[in-house]
């Protein structure tokens, strides 16, 4: 994880946009503690390790293609929205028809989960996130896309340590640049973040 890590961070040093980016300092082991006493589960220790790093981002632009990291704070309010969502239980239920997963069997077909933990946003209601219950096919601490939009939920990889090695893969691939007033892609058919995932999933 942490070199994976590294290198993202080494990606946005040679553009001079490291601080740009607003890295947090690292969480306590007291505010871990209390994150998952909230969330009601345990973390993965990859993805805890990283909040132990950097607790997430400052800013609301962010480090995966302008989707922030979030923080402790951050991932407790969108987990609290989406478990308020999941307490009612009506929309589960309403949506069953519409929910699917890919690969299928892998994502549980529902439209929240408690235990889907948020940790990026794109202030549209959607998620990447670690899913600590998965499918019959799918694995504990896998990274999935999640949300309002996104019916058919995707897995992304396998772990948040993979997540991290595809990202550091995809910015130092693909071109884009950062400034004072954003985040800019300059591939030819630019699109979010999680659709972009989703063509590079179908290519695969």
């Amino acid at each position: 994880m942490l070199q994976h890590l590294n290198t993202i961070k080494e990606i946005f040093q040679a553009k001079n946009l490291l601080e740009l980016m607003q890295l947090n300092p690292g969480a306590s082991e007291e505010e871990l503690r209390e994150l998952e006493h909230h969330l009601a589960v345990s973390l993965p220790a990859d993805f805890r390790q990283y909040l132990s790093i950097h607790n997430g981002q400052q800013q609301d632009e962010g480090i995966i293609f302008g989707l922030p990291l979030l923080n402790i704070a951050g991932i407790k309010d969108e987990w609290d929205t989406w478990h308020e969502i999941w307490a009612d239980g009506d929309t589960n239920e309403d949506l069953a028809d519409s929910m699917s997963s890919k690969p299928e069997g892998h994502v549980k077909p529902v439209y929240s989960n408690p235990k889907w933990i948020p940790f990026s946003k794109d202030y549209g209601g959607n998620h990447l996130g670690i899913d600590l219950d998965p499918d019959v096919k799918g694995i504990v601490g896998q990274v999935i896309i999640f949300g309002r939009d996104e019916d058919e939920k995707l897995v992304v990889a396998a772990s948040f340590t993979e997540f991290l090695a595809m990202l550091a893969g995809h910015l130092g691939k693909f071109k884009w640049s950062y400034d004072e007033d954003g985040w800019e892609d300059h591939e030819e058919d630019a699109l979010h973040y999680h659709d972009w995932l989703r063509e590079l999933h179908e290519q695969t």
